[in-house]
């Protein structure tokens, strides 16, 4: 079934929400509203119903979730509900983003996650996969929250491709917010091979600090940001970080095709033990509309 493009080309925030789950609906939503005011863009809410199901009664229902959290938020972002029949819900909504002017989906966390932690079920597990925009899912009762505020984001950051991205991506998000930049890297010596000598360590721990030193220094004097390099195992270490974050950003696999998301085992498990809503990002997806590369000095 056609979908029709954003009225006008508007730049967009998709929020998915499963018809019946209002509760982790209304977290999807408040991010998204999050999202969208970083990115200067609308809202748009969406749930894939039944066949035989009320496409009336869906979007009164996605209505009655886009009233209570915009009293909540306060937020003076546009936000329209669209109820669409039949199909794969993470297919759909890959359709939507691919055919209109989508910057963003935002999604809910599992039911049956913890309140105030991170698990990304099954759809949303599946709309990370292959996303050719960047994806953000949020904890469970984020939208309970009376206006959460972004004031500090943070980005896991490589001296890579995916890096970089990454990069990009929360720069755009942090000018959008007006927040303050934390760029992360963690130094994995475990993965160091059995080979590498004890000055051939001390060189790799010199260049990672140098690559984030260079990377602080790449993006501008008009964004408050920081570095924060830190050695241990990848995930636990950005997982403890996520405690002083309001959004992290991570970059895809290392490989697979361009323009899509690929989680790695870091981002995946992520998704599953955050303290904070996490956006994954597409390789190559500072192409896109909606991201605002890093200024040169």
């Amino acid at each position: 079934m056609p979908v029709s493009r954003s009225v006008g080309g508007v730049d967009e925030v998709i929020v998915g929400i499963e018809p019946g789950r209002l509760a982790e609906g209304e977290d999807a939503l408040a991010l998204g509203m999050v999202l969208a005011r970083s990115l200067g863009a609308h809202v748009l809410a969406v749930s894939v119903i039944d066949p035989m199901a009320s496409t009336e009664e869906a979007e009164r229902d996605l209505g009655l979730a886009i009233a209570a959290v915009q009293a909540r938020l306060g937020a003076a972002v546009e936000v329209d509900a669209l109820a669409v029949s039949g199909g794969s819900p993470a297919r759909r909504l890959h359709d939507l983003a691919d055919d209109r002017s989508c910057v963003a989906v935002a999604l809910g966390s599992s039911r049956h996650a913890a309140q105030g932690s991170l698990a990304a079920g099954l759809v949303s597990t599946r709309v990370l996969e292959g996303s050719r925009v960047p994806v953000a899912v949020a904890p469970r009762g984020y939208g309970r929250h009376d206006g959460p505020d972004v004031r500090t984001i943070g980005v896991g950051y490589l001296d890579s491709m995916e890096g970089r991205e990454a990069l990009d991506h929360a720069v755009g998000l942090a000018r959008g917010a007006h927040a303050r930049l934390r760029v992360i890297t963690v130094f994995d010596h475990l993965a160091l091979p059995e080979s590498a000598l004890g000055d051939d360590r001390d060189a790799l721990r010199a260049d990672s600090r140098h690559a984030l030193d260079a990377a602080i220094g790449g993006i501008g004097e008009d964004l408050e940001s920081d570095g924060v390099w830190l050695e241990g195992e990848p995930l636990d270490e950005l997982t403890d970080a996520t405690a002083d974050l309001d959004l992290l950003v991570v970059g895809s696999r290392g490989y697979g095709p361009v323009r899509a998301v690929l989680l790695g085992g870091v981002s995946a498990a992520l998704m599953r033990q955050a303290g904070c809503p996490v956006v994954v990002v597409p390789r190559a997806a500072s192409a896109r509309r909606g991201v605002i590369p890093a200024e040169k000095p």
